[in-house]
C-alpha cells in the first residue's frame, strides 16, 4: 500500500525513498510548542464533541468556568489515557482505543454522579446503584466515541500528522468518515441537535461562533507554526514524567470535583462497590488491549504521506457554516421536539454501543488472526 524502503544499521536509521528523508529511530522530531498546540487542540475538540454538539454545555469556550473545570476534565482524560494504547512501534487497532475510551466514560461516576443519580431520570432502572440506560450510552458509546476517539482522529487529520490513529479504522471507513460530503451531513445533523436542544437562537450563535473560532484558529495557528507533518502522536502525546503529572492533576480533579460537584448524589459505600469493580473489568481489557496490540513489521507511524489528506481551512469553516444555519433554524422552529430528539439520539447511541463493545470484546477473547493484525490493522468495523 506504501512503498518504503527501510535500511537499518547502528544506530537505527530509517530511510523512507518516498521523501528522501532519515529519521533517527527513538528521536522526537516535536517541540514544546508543538506539543502544547496540540495538548491544546485536542482538549478542545474532545470538549466541543461531548459537550457542545448536543447542547450540554454550549458556552463552555465562552464562560470562565468553562476553562477552569470542563475543558481540564476532558484534556487531563485525553492526555492521560491515549498514550496506554498508542505507543510507538505498534499498530493501533479501533477496539483498543474504544475499550481505553470507556475508562473515560467512568468520570460520569464520581465526578458528575450521573451514573448513579441523572438529573434527568430520577426514577431510572438501576442495578448495583448503576443506572442501566445511562451507563450503556455513556460508558459505551458517548465518551469512548465522541470524547476519545473523534477527537484524537480530527486532531490528527487537521494537523496533517503521519497517521497513527486514522489507520485504526481502516482506510475504507476512514475514506467514508473523512468525506467532505458525508462531514457535511454530520454538520447538519450537529447543527439540528444542538439547535433543537437549546431552543434559544441567542445562546446558538453564541456557542456555533465561539466553538469555530476557537477550533479555527487553533487549527490554522498550529498549522501555521508546527511541523506537525512530519511528527506523529506518539511523538506528541505526554510520557515519562509529563504523562505522570497529568495522571496526578487528574486524580486530583476527580478527588475535587467529587467533594463539591453534587455531593450529595454520592451513594452509600455499598452502592459504589459496583462502579469500582467496573474499574477493575476496564482496566484488565485495557491491559489485555495493549498487549494484544502487535508490534509492526513496519512502523505504522512512519508512515510520511497522510492516510487521508488533510481538510483546507475553508472547507472547516463551510462545515461550521453549515452547523450554524442549521442549528440556528433549529432553535427557532424544532424546539417543541426536543424531547423527541433527544430519545432519538438516545436510541441510536444506546444499540451503537453495545454492538461495538461486543465487537471488542471478541476481538479481544475469540479473535486469533494476530499474523493479519501484524500485516495491517482492520479493514473493517
Amino acid at each position: 500500500m506504501w512503498s518504503q524502503v527501510r535500511v537499518l544499521f547502528r544506530p537505527q536509521v530509517e530511510f523512507y525513498a518516498s521523501t528522501g528523508m532519515c529519521k533517527i529511530i527513538g528521536m522526537s522530531n516535536s517541540t514544546r510548542s508543538d506539543r502544547l498546540l496540540f495538548w491544546l487542540l485536542v482538549t478542545i475538540f474532545s470538549t466541543f464533541f461531548a459537550e457542545v454538539t448536543v447542547g450540554s454545555a454550549p458556552l463552555v469556550f465562552v464562560k470562565l468556568e468553562g476553562w477552569i473545570f470542563t475543558l481540564p476534565v476532558y484534556g487531563l482524560h485525553i492526555l492521560v489515557l491515549a498514550p496506554l494504547i498508542i505507543r510507538q512501534d505498534r499498530i493501533p487497532s479501533w477496539q483498543a482505543l474504544y475499550l481505553t475510551g470507556m475508562l473515560f466514560g467512568l468520570y460520569e461516576a464520581y465526578m458528575t454522579k450521573v451514573l448513579w443519580s441523572p438529573p434527568w431520570n430520577p426514577e431510572a432502572l438501576r442495578i448495583g446503584g448503576v443506572t442501566v440506560v445511562d451507563f450503556i450510552m455513556l460508558v459505551l458509546f458517548w465518551h469512548p466515541i465522541m470524547a476519545f476517539m473523534i477527537p484524537l482522529i480530527s486532531t490528527e487529520w487537521l494537523l496533517n500528522l503521519r497517521p497513527a490513529i486514522i489507520p485504526a479504522i481502516g482506510k475504507k471507513w476512514a475514506s467514508r468518515f473523512l468525506n467532505f460530503w458525508n462531514l457535511c451531513g454530520a454538520s447538519f445533523l450537529v447543527g439540528l441537535c444542538l439547535g433543537s436542544m437549546l431552543g434559544d437562537p441567542v445562546i446558538v450563535v453564541i456557542s456555533i461562533l465561539s466553538s469555530a473560532v476557537i477550533i479555527y484558529f487553533f487549527t490554522w495557528h498550529s498549522r501555521k507554526t508546527g511541523q506537525y507533518e512530519l511528527q506523529d502522536m506518539t511523538e506528541l502525546l505526554p510520557a515519562g514524567k509529563t504523562w505522570g503529572i497529568f495522571t496526578v492533576l487528574l486524580m486530583i480533579d476527580y478527588v475535587a470535583l467529587g467533594m463539591g460537584f453534587r455531593p450529595e448524589a454520592l451513594p452509600s459505600i455499598d452502592l459504589q462497590v459496583t462502579i469500582w469493580m467496573v474499574y477493575v473489568i476496564i482496566a484488565f481489557l485495557i491491559m489485555k488491549a495493549r498487549r494484544r496490540q502487535p508490534i509492526s513489521g513496519e512502523k505504522l507511524a512512519s508512515i510520511i504521506s497522510p492516510l487521508i489528506p488533510s481538510l483546507p481551512l475553508n472547507r472547516l469553516a463551510v462545515l461550521f457554516g453549515i452547523a450554524f444555519i442549521t442549528a440556528l433554524l433549529s432553535s427557532m422552529l424544532l424546539s417543541p421536539i426536543k424531547n423527541f430528539i433527544f430519545l432519538a439520539i438516545w436510541g441510536l447511541g444506546i444499540p451503537v454501543g453495545l454492538f461495538l463493545f461486543i465487537k471488542s470484546i471478541k476481538w479481544l477473547f475469540f479473535s486469533h488472526q494476530y499474523e493479519n493484525d501484524r500485516i495491517t490493522p482492520s479493514e473493517n468495523l
